[in-house]
């Protein structure tokens, strides 16, 4: 009988080098290397077509590179969902996995309209979605599509054998949102760990950069709708004078407003 699979379905995976492409990378090889039948399906293109020898790599609607408009970016998660329920639907059997990412958040719905297939699913919370489009002006906070995607949420959190979310405080928020038990774990993000020896005065990247010999702040990810990068910008303002310096690498939704700001 041939092993059960465990299907990871993310939008974002290698050779994106966004969090969540980094973090489910480490996951499918992890679970690969315990001798597990892993199989990805993921959204984001791949021109080298790279290929993993211990996964399979399934690539639906992948399109180039990440966009900030928001409708364009509906669309194509909109894609990937219907895709990969095909997808699902097809080569899907009775006593497979599924381990599902929240982006976009909808993508959860996969869960529930495939269990009648047998098919059990763990759902990876990322964000409180639909708060967090109600506190990025996306959403008014008692519209009628709200409540609508907090019943659709609460419905696959509800199903999920867990609902894996990223801290103690996220868990209580969602416990109190639904004021019934949810199948709630709580697992960390992790960090790699691995740094290169030397001093900063060595390292060609800091050299390039002429930031050697500065005090330097680092954010990299994401600068998305929700992600406070004023209170940096506003420290470097500050601190201009001082031998610190302040590099962003990354972008996203608030990068135009974050050269913007450089500009000024």
């Amino acid at each position: 009988m041939p092993r059960r699979k465990i299907w990871l379905i993310t939008e974002h995976f290698a050779p994106s080098h966004g969090a969540t492409a980094q973090l489910m990378g480490d996951l499918a090889l992890g679970l690969a290397a315990q001798g597990k039948r892993v199989v990805v399906l993921t959204a984001t293109a791949d021109p080298a077509n790279q290929v993993f020898s211990c996964l399979q790599l399934v690539r639906l609607g992948a399109a180039p590179g990440e966009t900030p408009q928001l409708l364009i970016k509906a669309g194509r998660g909109l894609r990937f969902f219907l895709l990969a329920f095909c997808w699902c639907i097809w080569f899907g059997r009775r006593g497979d996995k599924l381990l599902i990412a929240s982006n976009p958040p909808f993508i959860g719905l996969l869960g529930p309209l495939l269990q009648w297939r047998g098919i059990k699913y763990v759902f990876l919370f990322q964000d409180l979605f639909p708060h967090s489009a109600v506190l990025s002006g996306l959403l008014r906070a008692d519209g009628y599509l709200t409540k609508l995607f907090k019943l659709l949420m609460g419905w696959v959190c509800v199903g999920s054998y867990r609902t894996v979310v990223l801290s103690e405080a996220m868990a209580t928020a969602l416990q109190n949102d639904y004021r019934q038990r949810l199948p709630i774990q709580v697992i960390h993000n992790w960090a790699v760990e691995k740094a290169l020896p030397g001093s900063r005065t060595q390292n060609i990247f800091a050299q390039e950069l002429g930031v050697a010999d500065y005090f330097l702040v680092q954010y990299s990810g994401n600068f998305g709708r929700l992600h406070d990068l004023n209170t940096l910008l506003e420290a470097a303002l500050l601190l201009r004078e001082q031998p610190f310096r302040f590099l962003f690498i990354g972008g996203g939704a608030k990068q135009v407003e974050l050269e913007n700001f450089v500009q000024r």
